[in-house]
Order: structure tokens, then sequence, then C-alpha cells
């Protein structure tokens, strides 16, 4: 198979009054060293090229609102990622990128980071320095730990840190007061903190194919939970404060060593129960006592 790459035709970057500018799916190699001269981009999509790093006048782009550099083969993110003071979109979906530079930190204006989908080993402490930020994807990477300061993002509403090697969950999670989608699948967790009980809106909690053996009884402080999925765990029980999450109406339980129900359910407006594959019982009751 023969693979073309483009370039970016000479004179391209005196365009200095462009605000937007797409090259998705280019085959783009390189950008020009001078890119840095299109100081008026306000959106910046690079996503399905061949690119292997960003120029160092990127940081010029001082306008910047979006960039999107999903889906290339970077490994490295530049340290001048930091100096882009109105970002609000940073998409480094599908790349090959195995730590983010502390600077990443800076962006004090960030509102969306993706980093899904590459190797990242851990996070930097420096990712707190992102106040604003209200949506962090970190799926289908190397992950073992989150930072302390993961409890700076206070604004954070939807995380998504499922498909790493999360053998813990920081309990400075209970910090993101906002969070409202806390996706977990498939990871290593054993338990979840109490200070989960703190993220009382939360409305989607999603702990699918881990080891939790029980539930902390603070689950039941989330009273705006609609969706609990717990579904191939280690689970003996759910603790009857479950029956406290009065907006609850989907349970999946399925595949887990539950022995009971806790009564304390029945008095929930369940939509969709999923019970199926637990090995304790032939036949779930529900607990007496």
């Amino acid at each position: 198979m023969v693979f073309f790459s483009f370039r970016l035709p000479g004179g391209f970057t005196q365009l200095k009054n462009l605000t937007v500018l797409g090259l998705n799916d280019m085959s783009l190699t390189n950008l020009p060293y001078d890119f840095g001269c299109l100081v008026n981009l306000t959106s910046l999509e690079l996503r399905e090229n061949l690119l292997k790093g960003l120029p160092e006048s990127v940081s010029h782009l001082t306008k910047l609102e979006r960039l999107d550099i999903g889906d290339n083969d970077i490994e490295e993110l530049p340290p001048h990622i930091g100096d882009l003071p109105a970002l609000q979109e940073l998409w480094l979906d599908h790349n090959q990128i195995s730590h983010l530079p502390p600077e990443t930190g800076c962006l004090k204006n960030l509102l969306c980071l993706d980093v899904s989908e590459n190797r990242l080993e851990d996070v930097p402490e420096g990712l707190a320095g992102l106040t604003n930020l209200t949506d962090l994807h970190l799926s289908q990477n190397l992950i073992e730990s989150l930072p302390d300061g993961i409890g700076a993002l206070t604004k954070l509403a939807i995380f998504k840190v499922d498909q790493n090697r999360l053998m813990t969950l920081n309990p400075n999670i209970g910090k993101c007061e906002n969070l409202q989608e806390l996706i977990l699948t498939e990871n290593l967790l054993t338990e979840l903190p109490d200070t989960i009980g703190n993220l009382t809106k939360l409305t989607n909690l999603n702990v699918d194919r881990n080891r939790l053996s029980d539930l902390p009884p603070q689950i039941g402080k989330l009273v705006n939970l609609g969706v609990l999925s717990l579904r191939d765990n280690r689970l003996q029980y759910l603790p009857p404060e479950t029956g406290n999450c009065r907006e609850l109406h989907v349970l999946d339980v399925s595949g887990n060593r539950l022995q009971y129900l806790p009564l304390t359910i029945t008095a929930l407006n369940l939509k969709a129960v999923w019970l199926s594959e637990n090995q304790a019982q032939p036949m779930l009751n529900f607990q007496t006592e």
C-alpha cells in the first residue's frame, strides 16, 4: 500500500485573517515552522493526519479556542501547549502520548480535555490548574492512579477514566462537587472511597468490570443518581442505603455474587434492573432482617 503525504502550499501562513481552519484527513506529516503566523485563528482542526508533533510557533496562536489534533501519531505534547491562554477545547485522542507536560495545567480557560486512547501512564499534578474544566476524558490508557489535584477540578461535570489500571480511586474525587457522570468501567478497583457520597449531583455512575466486593453506605447520599451500573464485580450484597437513591431508575448488578437484595430498593421507581449471573443464589431474595 502506498501512502501519500501532503504539504501546505508555500505562503499559506500569510493568510493572517483566517479564524477557522480545518485540515482533517489530509495525510499531513508536519506543519510549517511559521504556522504561528496565523495569529487570528480561533479554531484549528488537524484530525486524522500523520503528525508527530507541533511546531513551537503554535504558541503564537493566542486567540485559539479549539484545537483538535486527535487521531495522529503524536508521542509527546510540547511544553508550549501551555502558552494558549484562550484555549477552551483540546482534543488529543487516538495518539501515542505517554505523558502530559505540566504546562498543560496553565490552560486556565480549558473546558474540555480529551486524551482518551493514548498511552498515558499517569496524570500530572499540574492538571489541578484546570479549574474551569467541565469535561475530562482519559479512557483507554494505562493510568494506575489519580493525583490529589483531581479534587481541584470543582467544575468537572463529566469524568471518563474507563479502561485503565486504577486500583484505587483517589478520595479527593469527592471534592468534584459538580460531577454528574463518572465512568470507571474496566479498571482494577476493589472499593470505592467513602467520599463518593459527596457527589450529590451525580446522575450516572458506571463501575462495570472491576473487582468491587462491597459498596460504602455513603452511596445512599447520591440523591440524584439515575443510573447505577455495577456489572461483573464481586459484590455479595448492596448496602440498604441504596434505597435512599430516590431518583434511581436503572440498576445493573448482573455478574456478581449477590446473596440478597436490600428490601429498601422496593421503594424506588426502578424502570430497568439486571440481576442475571449472580452465582451465590439460584434465586435472589430480598433481605428480611
